[in-house]
């Protein structure tokens, strides 16, 4: 497309002081500044040719050559130019020059266009105002040599219209981003904000405060998981918090709520209120725990605990829980299932060759001894709490042999019991 404007209004003629028609008038084209003369045209694709002198008829208005009849428009292109105008005599009557030509669109971006939008980038490793002349640029904090602050100036200043973007570029740190005015961001506002490695934002001022139009998250790495990483669980102000550190308000302090998460921004805090069962999911670092929101509440786990009838997180058995025996919201761990009352605390198997007992095979049994003929004693590892238990017998035989088995009276304690085996046939 050619860039072409009008050099004269349609319907334009040469008059003199009095404002009568010029007839025969000459309108002269030269480059700007210069006598060099300077070829017009009839038509705006500038391929219809008038020449540098553009002439006039009987009632002034410019036609397509002397002492024609036929009225055009006259059209330049880019390049300034001078224009005298002079009457059929060559005198004289108004001289302009360095006249603005068309605006050159070669460098506007549009469909076909070549052109590619240009937006310098800057770095900054210090503390540093964001000015009117950093306008549409992308601004790259590189903290990796210690966090800084860069501030915007007053929405003032800037104007409407003014607009930038930030980056943490750096490999550790933060990049604190300031502003006197409030900066718009997610349904809420803040003056002061950390910003993590690899995050970044676009800023537009309305010439009396900021708004974030477009936002990237901080880069995925190990130092966060894709949850809301929480430092600590709190109840006052943490003190020389991380800037972008974020902490569970556990009870209620200052303007904070108890439930409120805060974040550090280098001077104070930004808030953020979770909503009714929003379900947002938090991992509190210094505790190695998850929680989630749950009605209007933080809780342990990020779903419900698992019953016989409910399906969800399942927690484990403990010694006490198992020795209760009534829970049916925890799963049986191994090491857990001998407290169980109903299970066995303790069995062994003893066989006897030539009168002398052996321990075969046991569970939670130190040692057994043959404290005299036909009687017994078991050493348990693990006592019980006290002498108030049980115990089952049973004794094999050779076909024939008749034996019964009974617990030696008053020989059952914590950690020991003493059984007898007595033949039928032999009070021994």
């Amino acid at each position: 497309m050619t860039d072409a404007t009008a050099i004269l209004p349609p319907g334009f003629r040469v008059t003199d002081a009095n404002g009568a028609p010029v007839s025969g008038a000459m309108l002269k084209f030269y480059d700007a500044g210069t006598t060099d003369p300077k070829t017009v045209y009839s038509n705006s694709a500038l391929t219809t040719s008038l020449g540098a002198v553009v002439y006039t008829d009987s009632a002034g208005t410019p036609v397509a050559s002397s002492g024609s009849a036929t009225a055009v428009m006259v059209y330049t292109g880019i390049a300034a130019y001078k224009l005298i105008v002079t009457d059929a005599d060559d005198v004289t009557l108004l001289t302009l020059d360095n006249i603005k030509g068309a605006i050159d669109t070669s460098t506007f971006l549009t469909v076909g266009s070549t052109s590619t939008l240009s937006i310098p980038v800057t770095s900054k490793t210090a503390n540093y105002t964001l000015v009117a002349a950093d306008r549409s640029k992308l601004v790259q904090g590189n903290t990796t040599g210690g966090n800084f602050t860069l501030t915007l100036d007053s929405a003032v200043t800037l104007g409407d219209g003014w607009s930038c973007e930030i980056r943490n570029s750096g490999t550790a740190g933060q990049l604190l981003l300031a502003a006197s005015e409030a900066i718009s961001f997610e349904g809420g506002s803040f003056t002061a904000r950390a910003f993590e490695i690899g995050e970044a934002a676009t800023i537009r001022c309305d010439g009396t405060a900021f708004k974030i139009v477009s936002h990237t998250p901080p880069l995925m790495a190990a130092r966060g998981p894709g949850v809301i990483a929480i430092a600590d669980r709190i109840t006052a102000s943490p003190v020389s918090p991380t800037p972008g550190a974020r902490y569970i308000v556990t009870t209620g302090f200052s303007t904070y709520a108890t439930h409120d998460i805060i974040e550090a921004n280098g001077s104070s805090f930004n808030k953020y209120t979770p909503t009714a069962d929003c379900g947002w999911v938090a991992y509190v670092q210094d505790e190695d725990v998850y929680y989630s929101f749950k009605g209007t509440a933080w809780a342990v786990g990020v779903d419900a605990t698992a019953t016989d009838t409910v399906p969800g997180i399942l927690k484990v058995s403990t010694q006490a829980l198992m020795e209760t025996g009534t829970a049916t919201d925890a799963a049986v761990l191994i090491g857990h299932q001998h407290y169980h009352p109903g299970h066995p605390k303790f069995w062994a198997r003893v066989n006897v060759s030539a009168g002398a007992p052996t321990l075969a095979t046991s569970y939670n049994v130190t040692s057994i001894t043959d404290t005299a003929q036909g009687r017994l004693t078991v050493t348990i590892a693990t006592d019980f709490a006290n002498a108030n238990w049980c115990a089952a017998l049973a004794i094999e035989t050779a076909s024939g042999d008749t034996y019964y088995s009974t617990i030696t009276n008053g020989a059952v304690a914590a950690g020991t019991i003493e059984v007898r085996a007595l033949d039928t046939t032999d009070d021994s």
